[in-house]
Order: structure tokens, then sequence, then C-alpha cells
């Protein structure tokens, strides 16, 4: 099993989620998604898809407002990241054994 972290806050995150659980192959450590964000004229908390999914089969979930001050947690093997929405320190993408791999739908600028 691969010690994972999940970093994303959208559906197609949430897509990429359901696969890793699917697959068996990962052993997803924690979710970090967005804070859930206040939504029309009552300003309802609305969870992100991500956070839904990771509720869904009890896993570990941290929203942090910035990773300014996230530790990466011990002996991770690979960071996925996906439709995430914060910049991710060079510390947190470096900290997993197998590094970090960022899932994106379009190709990015160098």
């Amino acid at each position: 099993m691969i010690k994972t972290v999940f970093f994303g806050t959208h559906d197609f995150g949430a897509s990429i989620l359901q696969s890793m659980i699917d697959d068996g192959g990962f052993d997803i450590q924690l979710v970090i998604t967005r804070p859930d964000m206040p939504v029309g004229r009552e300003k309802t908390l609305q969870k992100t898809p991500v956070k839904i999914l990771a509720e869904k089969y009890n896993l570990k979930i941290s929203q942090p407002e910035n990773l300014k001050d996230y530790a990466p947690a011990d002996k991770i093997d690979l960071n996925i990241v996906c439709q995430y929405g914060l910049i991710i320190p060079k510390l947190v993408l470096e900290s997993a054994v197998r590094g970090s791999l960022n899932v994106h739908t379009s190709l990015l600028p160098k």
C-alpha cells in the first residue's frame, strides 16, 4: 500500500480521490481540502466535494486556511494534488518519499 496524502477541493479532485479509493493500492493517510465556504444569501457553509467524499469513507480531513504552518506527516510515500486551489510550499511537495504528483486537466505553463 502506498501511504498517501491527497490535496484537492473540487469535483474533478473528488473523482481522482474516488479512483484512488476504488484502486485499493493507496493508504490515504490524510485528505487536505479548502475550508468550507459560505454560499448564498444565508451564507450557509458548503462542504467541498472532496470533503463530502472523504467523510463518506471516514478519511482523516484537514482544512487549513493556508499551508504555511503545515507539518508533513512522517513516512508518507506520495502526495497527490488535484484541484487544490492554494499554493503548496516546496517543503510540503518534497516531503513525500516518492515526491508529489499534480493531476491536472490542462497543460501548465513552465
